[in-house]
């Protein structure tokens, strides 16, 4: 590991390694130093994207961010129950050893280089400095601080000693549990949403923040042309927005047909956390706007352009497969190809003569992971109309047999066991849905056409 990578270590050992933007009223002025960009001369301000990147990292600023942060706290607490001191002269020895280092990797780079290099401020590095001295201290650590923080020993009495302290805090971290503006508390000590946000800032990548900081200029965008029209957005819109979610369907899995509300629920998606996204009151603004133009005749109009893409005409399919690769996963030469082939061929022979289709994939079919239950596929979605399996599906009637098709690792014999029929009347609440995101996003792009956006003096 290279000095510069020690750096990085000892940054990281306490790893182990307010709400979004105001939906209505008047922006706040801020100072030009903290402005991202200007919409339509409407500021977007360092600490707007920092709100909104808690709030749409949720899940990566609790991993990478507040059990950081959370760490920090129990180390400073145990360091003030045990009297430990760490001067500002501590630091700076600290800091003046690192930045000496990293001269002697490269002398034309300081400490201040790399931090700014990190999108790290030195006032934020000293914070982080004092609670790792002062863990250092706690696990025995003697002598000039960076020297002891690099002895495996020592990082390793550090680390222990972190775990423990860790097992028995008292920390909340559930929205629903905390105060407006609190991202956690530790021991009753609370660590703000501002404070999150600000390190979520310096720690996440800078094309994850390029995209969150598009989506939130289209949030503002948005905004704006609701304030233009005398709207604001209320909760009951948020809750309407969950439902044009829940009405999308997400698929079919086996025989169960299941909701994207079903599945955001699976993946641990909290409603209410959702509600505090961005691009989700981006969504809910643009619906708002649109959804009093969307007419029953328009829905009935997507619908009949293209029942499947509601599920109408959607083909319940089992297939053979038979390998025509090498364990490597290259195909094999022509000749052995084509015998692949005349051997799907003579299996179909024997199918359309009577001989059961789920019998004959469980015993032929090199595709496992569906020969054990005949072949079945399930319905295939229309969305994937460009795999051949699915294209020779939706060719199919039910109970015919398709000709040898030709798939990315062999031949294939496609049934189609059931065509699923869907009335509009069953699929109107999701073809509305579709409409009114339609034109959502049609809306957002004109805005975006005609909105003047311009640089701040601030970066991310």
């Amino acid at each position: 590991m290279t000095r510069i990578g020690m750096f990085a270590c000892c940054c990281a050992v306490l790893l182990a390694s307010s709400l979004t933007p105001s939906l209505a009223g008047t922006p706040e002025e801020a100072p030009a130093r903290d402005v991202l960009c200007r919409i339509n001369d409407e500021p977007i301000t360092l600490k707007d994207f920092e709100l909104a990147l808690f709030w749409n990292e949720r899940t990566l600023v609790q991993k990478d961010v507040l059990d950081f942060l959370i760490q920090e706290r129990v180390v400073l607490q145990e360091v003030a129950n045990k009297g430990v001191i760490v001067k500002a002269s501590d630091v700076d020895e600290f800091m003046a050893d690192l930045d000496r280092n990293i001269r002697a990797v490269d002398k034309t780079k300081t400490l201040g280089d790399y931090l700014a290099s990190q999108g790290m401020d030195m006032e934020f590095f000293r914070r982080k400095t004092e609670s790792t001295l002062g863990l250092c201290r706690l696990a025995g650590g003697q002598g000039r601080a960076y020297e002891a923080t690099q002895k495996p020993d020592v990082r390793a009495k550090m680390n222990d000693l972190v775990a423990r302290l860790m097992a028995t805090a008292r920390i909340e971290t559930n929205p629903d549990k905390l105060d407006a503006g609190v991202a956690a508390t530790v021991g009753g000590e609370r660590i703000g949403i501002e404070e999150a946000g600000r390190v979520a800032r310096m720690v996440f990548g800078e094309e994850l923040k390029k995209k969150h900081l598009k989506d939130l200029q289209a949030l503002v965008l948005v905004r704006q042309e609701l304030r233009r029209r005398g709207m604001e957005l209320t909760a009951a819109d948020l809750d309407y927005q969950l439902e044009l979610l829940c009405a999308k369907r997400a698929g079919d899995v086996g025989e169960k047909n299941v909701s994207l509300g079903d599945v955001l629920r699976s993946m641990g998606r909290d409603p209410q956390i959702l509600r505090r996204q961005t691009d989700f009151q981006a969504r809910a603004m643009l619906t708002k706007l649109v959804r009093t133009e969307v007419t029953e005749g328009e829905a009935r109009k997507l619908f009949d352009a293209d029942p499947a893409r509601f599920g109408d005409g959607v083909p319940k399919a089992s297939h053979i497969m038979l390998r025509s690769t090498d364990g490597q996963g290259r195909p094999l030469a022509a000749d052995a190809d084509l015998k692949v082939r005349a051997r799907a061929q003579a299996l179909r022979e024997k199918l359309t003569t009577g001989e059961d289709f789920a019998a004959t994939a469980a015993r032929f079919s090199d595709d496992k992971d569906t020969s054990d239950r005949g072949g079945n596929l399930g319905f295939l979605d229309k969305a994937r109309i460009a795999d051949p399996v699915v294209a020779a599906a939706y060719a199919l009637k039910v109970g015919e047999i398709s000709p040898p098709v030709r798939g990315a690792a062999g031949w294939h014999l496609v049934k189609v066991m059931e065509i699923k029929r869907v009335p509009f009347e069953q699929a109107r609440d999701e073809a509305r849905a579709q409409c009114v995101a339609d034109r959502s996003a049609q809306l957002l792009r004109e805005l975006g056409r005609k909105a003047r956006i311009e640089p701040g003096l601030a970066r991310l």
